[in-house]
């Protein structure tokens, strides 16, 4: 996608990099679309963490994940998942499984790594299954 609508620098500018990797600089956002539920609950705590500590005073993190419920969704979710990383592989993951959880295990886990939750809203699209965005605050 980014290749498609990014119009600064090129796609070679663009580096595969894990938050605890940034070296120097503070960021007044970031934004995270459908990572946590790749990645072990420790994992989830520990790349919050590190993005909290990359903000600035008052920066913003703007979160969006899937929710496991209703749960005929979750086995969708679980379906395409498996098609993505493990066929077309187009979704990036160390650790095969998904770590989905609720809109509270989300907002326990922001808390956790000691953000401020602003806003939690539904996202609705095209996708048949639910999407949350999350607006947390340092």
């Amino acid at each position: 996608l980014c290749k498609q609508v990014c119009t600064i620098g090129t796609w070679e500018d663009f580096k595969k990099m894990y938050a605890n990797q940034i070296n120097g600089g503070t960021f007044d956002v970031a934004l995270m679309a459908d990572v946590l539920y790749l990645l072990p609950p420790r994992a989830q705590v520990t790349i919050l963490k590190d993005i909290y500590k990359l903000l600035k005073k008052n920066g913003v993190l703007v979160l969006k994940e899937v929710e496991n419920k209703p749960r005929w969704f979750y086995y969708w979710i679980r379906a395409e998942e498996y098609l993505m990383q493990n066929i077309l592989k187009l979704t990036f993951a160390e650790q095969k499984g998904l770590h989905i959880t609720d809109k509270n295990g989300y907002q326990k886990l922001l808390k956790k790594a000691g953000f401020k939750i602003k806003k939690v809203a539904p996202v609705r699209g095209l996708l048949p299954y639910p999407h949350i965005l999350f607006v947390a605050s340092k």
